[in-house]
């Protein structure tokens, strides 16, 4: 029953962090930086990533298709089955669109003054969530079961505790220039040229960020040293081995362990767990640790989060080859429905088999 709920959670969130990172991503207006409107949503999707991945559209409207590449590319470079932390939405990363960019120009690398502008913006970013924090804090201690603020927020975030601002993603960004992208779908998209670029705020590090260990994959910007263009696939991997090493160095932040204690007596509260799971206590350790190393491998990656996965891969390869006017004309999310023999688009849409 434990494989059962976990495959569970596994599933919802492949479906929530793609939906996220695609049909429903964070677009604010560089203009706008100084007063950032965030629902809770939004705010939840901030936290626990561990970078932020920022899209400067070029030229506009490219960014969705080649978003759909990148998380179904990035997802399954960092997912694990059964082990990876996927509590309160963790992830590896937020893919963000601004608008209004300053200096932007063609080719797979940003200029000073977008870089400049992504800084800014990403400083605003962190700052506003910490403020939604604050205010959240506040409001749990006067008013708990009303909206922050009418019209923004849909529901009170009674679980804002567990949502934080990685350290990381203070210190690092991932630029992409969607006019470096020539069609690659998730199979060859970690080809495509990025940047990495740091911020400097790194006071809570374990040590500094360099760019040593990737030296020999990636090439320095004109005039910043503090940016390399790089591949997405040596990005995610240095990403993913600066997260271990601050994990190895503080831990998880929020702590795994904190929110499994929490989980299990919501989850005793609100449904008849011995009835629904065999009289079984609600777990209260981390889901990745319920099963063994032997079941896993036994198992393998099976049940519907790995249904999902490949429905999500599906998508990907069907929309890399829809072209942008066809795209218009197709039915929205007629492809995110979760059935079995989903027969696509209604008739009087057009599509193309993949």
């Amino acid at each position: 029953m434990l494989w059962l709920y976990r495959t569970g959670q596994e599933r919802d969130h492949r479906e929530m962090i793609y939906r996220r990172n695609g049909d429903y991503m964070y677009q604010p207006s560089f203009d706008d930086r100084d007063d950032l409107q965030m629902n809770c949503d939004e705010f939840r999707d901030t936290c626990n990533k561990t970078v932020p991945i920022y899209a400067v559209i070029q030229p506009p409207g490219r960014w969705r298709n080649l978003a759909h590449a990148v998380h179904n590319y990035l997802y399954r470079r960092w997912f694990r089955p059964y082990r990876s932390e996927i509590q309160h939405e963790r992830f590896l990363c937020k893919m963000i669109a601004p608008g209004d960019l300053p200096g932007i120009d063609p080719g797979p690398c940003p200029s000073q003054t977008a870089l400049d502008a992504l800084l800014s913006m990403n400083k605003a970013l962190c700052a506003n969530v910490d403020k939604l924090r604050t205010l959240y804090e506040e409001k749990d201690k006067t008013h708990p079961k009303q909206p922050l603020r009418p019209g923004i927020d849909k529901e009170f975030l009674d679980d804002h505790e567990w949502y934080q601002i990685q350290h990381l993603f203070r210190a690092l960004l991932i630029v992409i220039n969607t006019d470096s992208h020539q069609g690659e779908d998730s199979s060859d998209v970690g080809t495509m040229k990025v940047c990495l670029v740091r911020t400097g705020i790194e006071d809570n590090l374990s040590a500094p960020i360099t760019f040593d260990s990737i030296a020999e994959k990636s090439t320095k910007l004109d005039g910043s040293a503090d940016a390399v263009m790089t591949t997405l696939e040596t990005a995610a991997d240095f990403v993913m081995a600066l997260e271990a090493r601050e994990t190895a160095a503080f831990g998880l932040h929020p702590d795994p362990e904190g929110q499994a204690k929490v989980a299990a007596q919501a989850r005793a509260a609100v449904r008849p767990w011995d009835e629904s799971y065999h009289a079984m206590d609600p777990p209260a350790t981390p889901s990745s640790q319920w099963l063994s190393d032997e079941k896993i491998e036994e198992w393998g990656w099976c049940g519907t989060s790995r249904d999902w996965d490949q429905r999500m891969m599906v998508i990907n390869e069907r929309k890399s080859k829809i072209t942008q006017d066809e795209m218009i004309e197709i039915q929205p999310g007629w492809f995110l429905r979760p059935r079995v023999g989903d027969p696509g688009p209604q008739p009087g849409y057009k599509t193309r088999d993949v």
